[in-house]
């Protein structure tokens, strides 16, 4: 009987030790999204963050997580929130992570981040990260825009002439119309003559004199100012 006893224990010792490491506690887990994330296109100076969701399918035992790392460090990838090492998620719970793309330049950005568990049958994850960083379109302010606010101010009334007579109304206009002629052709530099006129009778200060009054003045030379910049008036 000892003799019996004694085999069969030896025996259930083998079979145990056949088993795959961490098979009988280990629960097993699942990161979401997985494999590859593309962040697209951001903004040189602007943001997009991914979360990834971290499960423990299991119903019974906690998951003892060890680290989360995006390598390599200091790239434009980086882990904005969420556990970094040694934190354990409860049975069927999550824990999540998010990753930020900032770009600092143009173009394609790539790191990798890594997720490791105690867990023998499924010890890590390992998910490419890419982006593309891509320049600011700047403004999209037009000669045109600046016409359409200046007629529609002066029919609300919110841009009257500055002192008696309309026609310094007319001659601001004229300016602008005339400055978008010389856009047109190509004339950057006459443009910007125009411009600056018109900005200088519009600015609020009291020389020269301004043409034009009333609430909309301010908002009219802050995009005449804002046109010469993107054309790099001087």
């Amino acid at each position: 009987m000892f003799r019996k006893t004694l085999s069969l224990s030896v025996a259930a010792l083998f079979a145990f030790c056949l088993l795959p490491a961490g098979a009988l506690a280990d629960p097993d887990w699942e990161l979401t999204p997985n494999g590859e994330v593309d962040f697209g296109d951001v903004m040189v100076g602007e943001s997009s963050t991914s979360i990834f969701t971290i499960t423990n399918l299991s119903g019974s035992d906690v998951l003892h997580m060890i680290s989360v790392q995006v390598v390599p460090p200091g790239t434009d990838f980086a882990q904005t929130s969420g556990p970094v090492e040694y934190f354990d998620i409860d049975p069927l719970q999550t824990t999540d992570i998010e990753v930020t793309f900032a770009p600092s330049a143009v173009g394609p950005g790539t790191a990798v981040l890594y997720i490791r568990a105690e867990d023998g049958i499924h010890p890590q994850e390992v998910v490419n990260l890419q982006g593309n960083g891509v320049e600011d379109p700047g403004s999209t302010l037009t000669i045109d825009d600046i016409l359409a606010f200046y007629d529609a101010s002066v029919a609300d009334g919110t841009l009257v002439a500055n002192g008696n007579g309309q026609g310094r109304l007319k001659a601001l206009r004229n300016k602008l119309v005339a400055a978008g002629r010389m856009i047109d052709k190509g004339k950057l530099a006459n443009a910007c003559k125009k411009l600056l006129q018109a900005y200088e009778r519009s600015d609020g200060l009291p020389r020269p004199p301004d043409f034009v009054a009333g609430p909309a003045a301010p908002v009219l030379a802050g995009m005449i100012a804002q046109l010469m910049a993107d054309m790099g008036c001087e």
